[in-house]
């Protein structure tokens, strides 16, 4: 299996753009990441990672589907049309096929579902840290 120490080498210099509405999955969500990465921004919705990926550049993206304002579907969307070979991973409590297959044809790179798996989540972030360093 993946080392976690390893995975911390991969990814440490991976800035991430963290989408999340719900408070209490955000702050476990991004006590679990931090160990990982170094550069976490953390935003609320969707809207609020436009803005963010407006002006600045994160190499991931991790976002939740159903949010207020902005989803997670409609995040992809926009960021396929304006940012070429975004890293996404999407963390969802989701599971029914319509998501997955509207976020396979946005092109993710991953799929995490609530509550996280540690293994699952080594195993998507080893993937993305190998492809950005390609």
């Amino acid at each position: 299996m993946y080392d976690i120490k390893e995975l911390i080498q991969s990814c440490k210099d991976i800035k991430v753009l963290y989408v999340e509405d719900d408070v209490t999955v955000r702050e476990q969500f991004h006590g679990l990441i931090s160990i990982i990465f170094e550069s976490i921004e953390m935003v609320v919705d969707g809207l609020e990672a436009i803005k963010k990926l407006e002006v600045n550049e994160y190499d991931l993206v991790i976002t939740d589907i159903s949010m207020p304002n902005v989803d997670g579907i409609e995040l992809i969307e926009w960021i396929n049309n304006r940012i070429e070979n975004q890293k996404i991973i999407i963390t969802s409590a989701y599971d029914a096929k319509e998501y997955l297959m509207k976020s396979t044809v946005s092109n993710v790179d991953g799929h995490l579902f609530k509550p996280v798996n540690m293994n699952a989540l080594k195993e998507v972030l080893f993937k993305v840290a190998k492809d950005l360093k390609l």
